[in-house]
C-alpha cells in the first residue's frame, strides 16, 4: 500500500505530461517517474511517454473492496526509461527536476543524507565523497534517458559552515558538530533565454 514512507515529491509537467521523484522513504525506487495515462508507455513499469499524451483528467480507479488490503494499486506509475531501477538504490536521490526541452532534462540529486563525520578532516566524508549527488544533466539518446554529467563545483559536499546563531562546538547528544553541510541539491528552477535558445537553471536548497 502506497504510504508516506514512498516519499514522493519534484512534481513537474512538461508536454502534458506528470512527472515526480523519489529519493527518500524505506519503500519502493528512488528515481524519476511519470503518469501513463495512455496505458500503453511501459507494459513492464519502465518506459518513455507516449506521443500526444494527455494531462490526467480522473482519480485512479479502485475496488473499495479491496482497498484496506492492497490499497489504491498506481498502474500508471512508470520509472522513466534510463534512470534507475533498483530497489533502495544508494546512489540515486532526485528531488526537483527541469525540463530544457524534449531531450534535456536536469535533476537535482540531494545526496545520500549520510551524516558519517571525520574529526580528523573536519568533514561529513560520506557527502563529501559522492559523485551523483549536485546538479545531474540528462540527455535522451536512442530511446534512453543517459546522464553526461553532475555538477557539485561550489556546493561544497560534506564541508561544515557556519549558521548565525547556532551553537559552537558538538552537539552531546549526537557527537556531531553543530556546525552542518551541504549534503547535494534539492531544487531547480530554469529558463530558455528567447535570443540564445540555450538552458539557464539555478538550483537551491
Amino acid at each position: 500500500m502506497l504510504s508516506r514512507t514512498t516519499n514522493f515529491r519534484g512534481l513537474t509537467i512538461f508536454r502534458n505530461v506528470v512527472y515526480y521523484t523519489k529519493g527518500s522513504g524505506s519503500n519502493g525506487v528512488n528515481t524519476v517517474y511519470f503518469v501513463d495515462t495512455t496505458g500503453q508507455a511501459c507494459k513492464s513499469g519502465v518506459g518513455l511517454p507516449e506521443p500526444g499524451a494527455a494531462l490526467p483528467d480522473n482519480p485512479i480507479a479502485y475496488d473499495p473492496s479491496v482497498l484496506q488490503a492492497k490499497g489504491v494499486f498506481p498502474y500508471n506509475m512508470c520509472i522513466l526509461k534510463g534512470f534507475p531501477t533498483a530497489l533502495k538504490s544508494a546512489t540515486s536521490f532526485p528531488f526537483g527536476l527541469w525540463f530544457a526541452n524534449s531531450r534535456t532534462l536536469y535533476v537535482a540529486d540531494e545526496g545520500d543524507g549520510d551524516n558519517t563525520y571525520s574529526a580528523a578532516t573536519g568533514t561529513y566524508t560520506t557527502a563529501a565523497g559522492q559523485t551523483t549527488a549536485g546538479l545531474q544533466k540528462w540527455v535522451l539518446k536512442n530511446g534512453t534517458w543517459t546522464l553526461v554529467y553532475t555538477l557539485s563545483s561550489g556546493l561544497s559536499l560534506g564541508t561544515p559552515y557556519t549558521v548565525p546563531g547556532y551553537p559552537s562546538g558538538d552537539n552531546a547528544a549526537t557527537g556531531l558538530p553543530w556546525a552542518p553541510a551541504t549534503d547535494g541539491l534539492r531544487n531547480i528552477t530554469g529558463r530558455v533565454p528567447r535570443d540564445s535558445g540555450r538552458p539557464s537553471c539555478g538550483g537551491f536548497g
